[in-house]
């Protein structure tokens, strides 16, 4: 597969989006299995929104950052999120929600 997201697999309750899944929590999930060495659709991620990514399998770039399994990046809006998957392609989850102040990092 070589398309960003396969749709949004769960949403918030309030959402206008038709997930299988709805939450009450204002949070869309994606995920996204990628061919080898291509990128993908991009996602836009709103200024009052972020994003958090999890590499699953496999690995992929953004923004110049290589991600290997099981590892994260915490994404502030806004922003355009596209990865490149490496050569062995990348199995990606997504969790988009409103922009927090505090971060992750560090923990």
């Amino acid at each position: 597969m070589s398309g960003f997201y396969g749709g949004t697999k769960v949403s918030d309750e309030m959402s206008s989006v038709k997930t299988p899944v709805k939450i009450h929590q204002d949070c869309n999930v994606f995920a996204t299995e990628l061919s080898p060495n291509v990128a993908s659709k991009p996602l836009s991620i709103a200024k009052d929104r972020q994003a958090y990514l999890l590499c699953m399998e496999g690995s992929f770039k953004i923004a110049g950052q290589d991600m290997h399994r099981h590892d994260s990046a915490e994404i502030k809006g806004p922003m355009e999120l596209e990865l490149l998957s490496g050569a062995t392609g990348a199995y990606v989850l997504v969790f988009e929600m409103a922009l927090t102040r505090e971060s992750r990092r560090g923990r």
